[in-house]
Protein backbone atom coordinates (compact mmCIF):
# COMPACT_ATOMS: atom_id res chain seq x y z
CA UNK A 1 0.00 0.00 0.00
CA UNK A 2 1.57 3.24 -1.11
CA UNK A 3 0.41 6.58 0.21
CA UNK A 4 1.61 9.82 -1.30
CA UNK A 5 2.09 12.84 0.94
CA UNK A 6 -1.31 14.34 1.70
CA UNK A 7 -3.32 11.36 0.45
CA UNK A 8 -4.59 10.64 3.94
CA UNK A 9 -6.32 14.02 4.01
CA UNK A 10 -7.99 13.60 0.61
CA UNK A 11 -9.31 10.06 1.02
CA UNK A 12 -12.68 9.06 2.42
CA UNK A 13 -12.67 8.07 6.10
CA UNK A 14 -11.63 4.46 6.59
CA UNK A 15 -10.23 4.03 3.07
CA UNK A 16 -6.63 3.53 4.22
CA UNK A 17 -7.72 0.80 6.66
CA UNK A 18 -9.68 -0.94 3.88
CA UNK A 19 -6.69 -0.70 1.53
CA UNK A 20 -4.30 -2.10 4.14
CA UNK A 21 -6.69 -4.97 4.94
CA UNK A 22 -7.08 -5.79 1.22
CA UNK A 23 -3.31 -5.67 0.70
CA UNK A 24 -2.60 -8.17 3.46
CA UNK A 25 -5.58 -10.37 2.56
CA UNK A 26 -4.21 -10.65 -0.99
CA UNK A 27 -0.65 -11.15 0.20
CA UNK A 28 -1.64 -13.87 2.66
CA UNK A 29 -3.81 -15.53 0.02
CA UNK A 30 -0.80 -15.82 -2.31
CA UNK A 31 1.30 -17.45 0.40
CA UNK A 32 -1.09 -19.96 1.94
CA UNK A 33 -3.97 -20.16 -0.50
CA UNK A 34 -7.55 -19.19 0.18
CA UNK A 35 -10.62 -21.01 1.36
CA UNK A 36 -14.17 -19.75 1.44
CA UNK A 37 -14.54 -20.37 5.17
CA UNK A 38 -11.59 -18.10 6.03
CA UNK A 39 -11.86 -14.48 7.03
CA UNK A 40 -9.35 -11.71 7.53
CA UNK A 41 -9.47 -9.01 10.15
CA UNK A 42 -7.49 -5.77 10.51
CA UNK A 43 -6.99 -5.09 14.21
CA UNK A 44 -6.06 -1.61 15.43
CA UNK A 45 -4.28 -2.22 18.69
CA UNK A 46 -0.95 -2.92 20.28
CA UNK A 47 -0.01 -6.27 18.70
CA UNK A 48 0.06 -8.71 21.64
CA UNK A 49 -3.00 -7.46 23.55
CA UNK A 50 -4.95 -7.14 20.31
CA UNK A 51 -4.12 -10.68 19.21
CA UNK A 52 -5.01 -12.09 22.63
CA UNK A 53 -8.34 -10.22 22.73
CA UNK A 54 -9.16 -11.48 19.24
CA UNK A 55 -8.12 -15.03 20.22
CA UNK A 56 -10.59 -14.93 23.11
CA UNK A 57 -13.48 -14.48 20.63
CA UNK A 58 -13.69 -18.23 20.02
CA UNK A 59 -10.76 -19.37 17.91
CA UNK A 60 -9.08 -22.76 18.40
CA UNK A 61 -5.47 -21.83 17.64
CA UNK A 62 -3.33 -18.72 17.22
CA UNK A 63 -0.42 -18.88 14.77
CA UNK A 64 2.23 -16.17 14.92
CA UNK A 65 5.50 -15.78 13.05
CA UNK A 66 8.96 -14.66 13.99
CA UNK A 67 10.84 -11.98 12.09
CA UNK A 68 13.82 -14.09 11.08
CA UNK A 69 16.66 -11.85 12.15
CA UNK A 70 19.32 -14.30 11.10
CA UNK A 71 21.57 -16.90 12.64
CA UNK A 72 21.94 -16.79 16.39
CA UNK A 73 18.84 -14.66 16.85
CA UNK A 74 16.65 -17.48 15.55
CA UNK A 75 16.40 -18.92 19.06
CA UNK A 76 15.26 -15.64 20.57
CA UNK A 77 11.61 -14.68 20.32
CA UNK A 78 10.52 -11.07 20.03
CA UNK A 79 8.68 -9.35 22.84
CA UNK A 80 5.34 -9.50 20.99
CA UNK A 81 5.57 -13.27 20.48
CA UNK A 82 6.65 -13.77 24.09
CA UNK A 83 3.72 -11.72 25.38
CA UNK A 84 1.27 -13.59 23.14
CA UNK A 85 2.60 -16.96 24.33
CA UNK A 86 2.19 -15.96 27.97
CA UNK A 87 -1.15 -14.13 27.65
CA UNK A 88 -3.11 -16.01 25.01
CA UNK A 89 -6.26 -17.78 26.19
CA UNK A 90 -5.78 -20.42 23.45
CA UNK A 91 -2.82 -22.51 22.24
CA UNK A 92 -0.15 -20.63 20.25
CA UNK A 93 2.05 -21.98 17.46
CA UNK A 94 5.17 -19.97 16.58
CA UNK A 95 6.33 -20.35 12.97
CA UNK A 96 9.93 -19.39 12.19
CA UNK A 97 10.39 -16.85 9.41
CA UNK A 98 10.96 -18.33 5.98
CA UNK A 99 9.36 -21.68 6.83
CA UNK A 100 6.22 -21.25 4.71
CA UNK A 101 5.97 -23.91 2.03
Amino acid sequence: VVEERGDLLRRPPGQLARDVAAHYRDRLGKVVGRRRDESYRLIRSDPAPGLCREAARGYDLLVVGTRGRGRGAEFLLGSTVQEVIHSSPIPVVVVPAGRVS
